[in-house]
């Protein structure tokens, strides 16, 4: 883990010259770390190790657009992961969260976890009607350029501080809308 117990600029410089070094390399580099910022700046291709055994392997890009596995959700930054099951080819039950997703695609026949982004929530409008969840704040966490709303249904919502400050007023919405297009399908 070469960055570890280095400041965030100090890491960054270095991270730059080593990513300008590693352009004229022409071998292959194995690199640990759990820094997901880490691996998406430099692996081009990643694989997932869950107690020994690999859950995921693929292009780094393809595996935080679509991880999967939970193990690599989690390790992509995916911090709403949870049971669900599949009740149709539209549908799906989240007992966790008790709500059912609707879906205009049909969602995969395989998966026993769905994940959602922290950043991907938005907030329900008039015309919202699927896939619509309370918003009833249990913590915030402030962060320098984000709000983390941490929900009683275990729901991580991170809001950019200039969002916040313009939409929320430091109120949050009664509702939430969880994209169709955010959800992540997972097996454990």
């Amino acid at each position: 883990e070469p960055f570890s117990a280095l400041d965030y600029y100090l890491k960054e410089n270095i991270q730059l010259e080593l990513l300008n070094i590693l352009k004229e390399y022409q071998g292959d580099i194995l690199m640990v770390t759990h820094s997901r910022d880490e691996i998406y700046r430099f692996c081009r291709n990643i694989h997932v190790l869950e107690q020994g055994n690999m859950v995921v392997s693929g292009m780094t890009k393809d595996v935080f657009a679509d991880p999967q596995a939970v193990a690599a959700a989690k390790l992509t930054g995916c911090k709403n992961i949870v049971p669900a099951l599949r009740l149709s080819d539209h549908e799906v039950d989240v007992p966790e969260w008790n709500t059912k997703l609707i879906f205009e695609k049909a969602v995969p026949e395989e998966f026993d976890h769905i994940g959602i982004r922290a950043h991907y929530f938005r907030r329900s409008t008039a015309a919202d009607v699927k896939n619509v969840i309370p918003c009833r704040v249990k913590q915030m966490l402030e962060d320098p350029f984000e709000v983390t709303a941490v929900l009683d249904n275990d729901i991580w919502w991170k809001i950019p501080k200039r969002e916040w400050k313009e939409q929320y007023c430091r109120h949050l919405p009664e509702e939430i809308v969880i994209p169709e297009e955010s959800i992540l399908f997972l097996k454990k």
